[in-house]
């Protein structure tokens, strides 16, 4: 295999030689503005208060993902609000397993 020369390139290219170089610039510099604008976007997580304070408060803080995402956000919660989530939780438990579906139909089994 022979590798060619950079002006063996360049003849190649013809004219199009400054415009392959204008486009790797520009894909260069598009690049860079993507990487920046991540690192401006990204935010510190603000700092909570001490655990002392917030349990005296009745406030209880953890870690949690969304189902899909790699990123933990912190999530705190009351005490009113723990026990509206645990009667939801039951009331859904409840309703799930009433066993009000009916006769089976006359053409396959009842499971």
């Amino acid at each position: 295999m022979v590798i060619p020369s950079l002006p063996a390139v360049a003849d190649a290219l013809g004219h199009r030689g400054p415009l392959v170089r204008r486009f790797y610039a520009g894909c260069l510099s598009s690049t860079l503005l993507v990487a920046a604008a991540a690192c401006v976007t990204h935010r510190e997580e603000k700092s909570l208060p001490p655990a002392a304070i917030l349990a005296a408060q009745g406030i209880e803080c953890h870690k949690e993902r969304a189902t899909g995402t790699l990123v933990a956000a912190t999530v705190c919660t009351s005490a009113a609000e723990r026990a509206r989530a645990a009667d939801n939780t039951r009331q859904s438990k409840d309703w799930l397993g009433k066993k009000d579906a009916g006769p089976c139909p006359p053409t396959g089994p009842c499971h």
